[in-house]
């Protein structure tokens, strides 16, 4: 157990073993020779006034007198930002180690009845600071996945709300040119009996593509953006495939 100065804070803690810390570290991350599990946080330097030989006096005999403590990380999690970290938020290792919580309760009292004030404006969570990363991370969910196996198929979420709500209109977004082999593809369709084609888009499609996602035309029709087969512009990744007459409503 040593006491730790990181910047002008001072603290009280376990410090990790260098192969310990090195299993733990993240690219980028807190350096291995700073990690550690904080028992007590006992101000900033310029504005406490400590005897610093009467702590590490009481320290030493605290130490001497108790049990050395093992446990494991229980897994990852993140701390809210605040001005100790400069409004970055704190990626943590979770800390399991049994009696860890009555241990570091009987320093803390140690300590208090030495005159020693210990932060308490928050509640003890055994842990160790991996990295510190932006506060918000924007999470923006626009796809359905269907995961079989290694197998991932993707589906745009809310097409089908912006065709209703007319978000897009299609009779302004035409496309301007059609494939070179257009007219060879429409007669292989018809030479295999094929008289409809339902239009498919990838998750990552265009809005002028997706104006025509799932719509069922006649061999030779076009499709909603004025397509009569994909491509409707360079780097389409749309296809057709076979279908049957559309139902009447």
């Amino acid at each position: 157990m040593q006491i730790v100065e990181q910047h002008t804070g001072m603290m009280i803690a376990f410090m990790l073993d260098p192969d310990t810390a090195s299993h733990l570290a993240l690219p980028d991350g807190e350096p291995p020779q700073d990690m550690h599990v904080t028992l007590a946080f006992l101000g900033d330097k310029n504005d406490v006034t400590l005897n610093i030989d009467q702590l590490k006096q009481e320290l030493a005999s605290f130490a001497a007198k108790a049990m050395p403590l093992e446990g494991t990380t229980g897994g990852l999690g993140r701390f809210t930002p605040s001005d100790s970290s400069d409004n970055l938020s704190p990626v943590i290792a979770l800390v399991n180690v049994p009696g860890l919580v009555a241990w570091r309760a009987a320093l803390v009292q140690r300590l208090s009845d030495t005159g020693v004030n210990v932060a308490n404006d928050f509640d003890f969570t055994p842990h160790i600071t991996l990295a510190y990363i932006d506060a918000d991370v924007p999470l923006v969910f626009d796809q359905l996945c269907l995961a079989i196996g290694d197998d991932r198929t993707y589906f745009k979420i809310g097409t089908s709300q912006a065709r209703e709500s007319d978000t897009f209109d299609t009779s302004a977004q035409q496309v301007d040119w059609s494939p070179d082999n257009l007219d060879k593809r429409l007669q292989e369709y018809r030479d295999q009996g094929v008289e409809y084609l339902k239009w498919l888009c990838q998750s990552n499609a265009c809005d002028l593509c997706f104006a025509n996602d799932g719509q069922v035309r006649k061999v030779g029709e076009a499709f909603p953006n004025g397509a009569i087969l994909p491509q409707c512009h360079d780097h389409c990744e749309c296809d057709t495939q076979p279908t049957e007459k559309p139902k009447e409503d």
